[in-house]
């Protein structure tokens, strides 16, 4: 069962805080390193 409650919106906030926070922290690594990876 799909439930609508609290649960499931916290859950989702998390999820959705944790893919941005992963995506930044790779945006990141890559900017900094930028030169490493296109000359690799």
């Amino acid at each position: 069962m799909l439930n609508l409650g609290n649960g499931v919106k916290k859950e989702h906030l998390v999820g959705a805080v944790v893919g941005i926070g992963a995506v930044a922290a790779g945006y990141y690594l890559y900017k900094k390193n930028q030169n490493k990876v296109d000359n690799f």
